[in-house]
């Protein structure tokens, strides 16, 4: 079954409750559905409380977090206010694979270098173990 998260980040009350009406809508097509709202939304009046109670009545999840949200499709209703900064998601670490004679750049707090040597000298196991113990990034 496909999951579907609406994701609602907006201040204006009327988007706010047309977002719950459309996640009634995605749920009446066989999909699971996960509604995330962000603090210092609208609340969506009567409306999205009908939508709300529809929802969990049928067993779908109410209360996502909007940072954390795991589903097929995301779909964000966003107003284009800036999110405030302690809402944002932790950044994961990065592991930072540098090849030899080269340094390291742009590491982050928390981030990995992985300095390697001439290719001769590369030790594949140490590099396969640095990439398992951190989400890589590939740029």
């Amino acid at each position: 079954m496909t999951t579907i998260a609406i994701v609602i980040d907006h201040r204006d009350p009327a988007t706010v409750a047309e977002a719950w009406r459309a996640a009634v809508g995605v749920s009446l097509r066989g999909a699971r559905v996960i509604v995330a709202v962000r603090p210092g939304s609208a609340d969506g009046g009567a409306g999205a409380a009908r939508a709300r109670a529809t929802l969990a009545l049928f067993g779908h999840a109410v209360d996502g977090d909007p940072d954390r949200v795991e589903a097929d499709v995301v779909e964000h209703w966003y107003d284009g206010a800036p999110a405030p900064a302690a809402s944002l998601a932790p950044r994961p670490p990065v592991v930072h694979l540098v090849r030899a004679g080269r340094a390291a750049g742009a590491v982050a707090p928390g981030d990995r270098v992985l300095q390697l040597g001439a290719p001769a000298d590369v030790d594949y196991d140490r590099v396969l173990d640095a990439i398992a113990a951190a989400p890589p990034r590939v740029w």
